[in-house]
């Protein structure tokens, strides 16, 4: 029987990889459409939406690692973040924008610091 949220994911661990794992991949296909193909469904800021977008796949991964790899799944989707820039310069079809990419590390880390703060408030994430 299911006592926890986190035995609920430990039982169901693969099934429920598949949220991370789609943020992950609606972030790499409306990143490389181009441009004119993606219609905003409401007008924010850009960089706005790059951070909230890292911010949610980093969350979303959050409860399937331990604590100690935290900082590696952060790099990582820095890195993803950085080779779909340089993706878009690339294919001519969207533009490389620095910002982007420091918009996408500022909601990586932002996230990071409020599930520090959340852990520091009594909840535990996997040892």
């Amino acid at each position: 029987m299911v006592k926890t949220i986190q035995d609920f994911i430990d039982t169901h661990r693969w099934q429920l990889l598949i949220i991370p794992w789609g943020f992950t991949l609606l972030i790499i296909v409306g990143s490389l459409a181009p441009g004119s193909a993606v219609k905003p469904v409401f007008v924010v800021s850009d960089k706005l939406i790059h951070a909230v977008s890292y911010a949610i796949v980093f969350i979303s991964f959050s409860p399937f690692y331990f604590y100690k790899f935290y900082p590696v799944i952060v790099l990582r989707l820095m890195v993803m973040g950085v080779l779909i820039e340089v993706l878009q310069g690339v294919s001519g079809l969207r533009s490389f924008d620095a910002y982007d990419m420091l918009a996408n590390t500022v909601g990586l880390l932002l996230s990071w610091l409020v599930i520090r703060c959340l852990i520091g408030v009594g909840i535990k994430p996997k040892h």
